[in-house]
């Protein structure tokens, strides 16, 4: 199924649903969202046959003293797609 057929589909459940739940696991990591999110802010690709999981947000909250990846200053992301791809 190509993306716009996907968010097309979706887009009838959320007419229904509005708040339908999309769930997935990329390995070991889980994400919760809702389904609406689904090729607005919340984007699924591959490279080099991997699945690539993109979310845009206007902020990112962490638990505090859980993890340093909340001190993180994020890279580019054309950084990153350039770093994943060179990976074989």
């Amino acid at each position: 199924m190509k993306t716009h057929q996907a968010v097309e589909a979706t887009a009838q459940i959320v007419e229904h649903t509005p708040e339908a739940n999309l769930r997935m696991r990329l390995g070991s990591t889980s994400v919760k969202g809702l389904l609406a999110d689904f090729g607005d802010s919340v984007h699924l690709g591959k490279i080099n046959g991997k699945y690539v999981l993109l979310i845009e947000s206007d902020i990112i909250e962490f638990d505090k003293g859980v993890s340093p990846i909340e001190f993180h200053g994020p890279d580019d992301l054309m950084e990153i797609v350039e770093k994943i791809s060179r990976k074989v």
